[in-house]
């Protein structure tokens, strides 16, 4: 066994640090890339440890073994939707988000999975954080459809199995499309003060 597959469990973990990091700041594009490009280099570096280290490591590549790939992941991570990989084996609504009718047809989305990219996209315009009720108002002023409020709690509960929206903690009805944070707290907090002052 070569010495460098011993870490390979170690790297793993920092790519889903980074990844999860990715998607925290998925609001920020700056940051987000930042995590983005870190998460790249270790898949490389992952890659690289399984598939044969450069050669004075002191690991024997087998001739018989498949070859080294050496490809850049950044540039081809670019070209693809935010947190692309954060999820290999679901689709998210922003990694079929504006693709043409006649290649969405060849996907299997279905009807409550076009309502979550809606639900998703109403918080997102709202500055990534609505209560309950403004999300059911806005479902009907851009669908026409209304929405009761226990079948909707649960469509939500569902999309946060997903990680597509958060509950913010101790926030009874209050939902966020980023990683609930202490920073987003106070935030939930000063706007729930600004709006006792008036």
């Amino acid at each position: 066994m070569p010495i460098l597959s011993q870490h390979n469990a170690f790297v793993k973990q920092q790519i889903a640090y980074y990844d999860h990091m990715a998607g925290k700041f998925r609001t920020q594009p700056d940051r987000q890339k930042l995590y983005t490009n870190v998460a790249t280099k270790l898949r490389a570096l992952l890659d690289d440890m399984e598939n044969g280290a450069p050669e004075g490591l002191g690991v024997v590549q087998s001739s018989i073994g498949a070859p080294k790939q050496s490809k850049d992941y950044a540039t081809f991570s670019e070209k693809l939707p935010a947190n692309f990989f954060a999820n290999p084996l679901a689709l998210a609504p922003a990694d079929y988000d504006g693709l043409e009718k006649d290649l969405l047809s060849e996907l299997n989305i279905t009807e409550g999975d076009k309502l979550d990219l809606v639900i998703v996209d109403l918080i997102n315009a709202a500055g990534g954080m609505l209560i309950l009720d403004k999300i059911i108002i806005g479902l009907f002023h851009l669908t026409g459809e209304k929405h009761q409020r226990v079948s909707m709690t649960a469509r939500l509960y569902r999309m946060s199995k997903k990680n597509l929206v958060y509950s913010v903690p101790k926030r009874k009805g209050v939902y966020t499309t980023n990683v609930p944070d202490s920073d987003q707290q106070s935030l939930f907090d000063d706007l729930t003060s600004v709006g006792d002052k008036k």
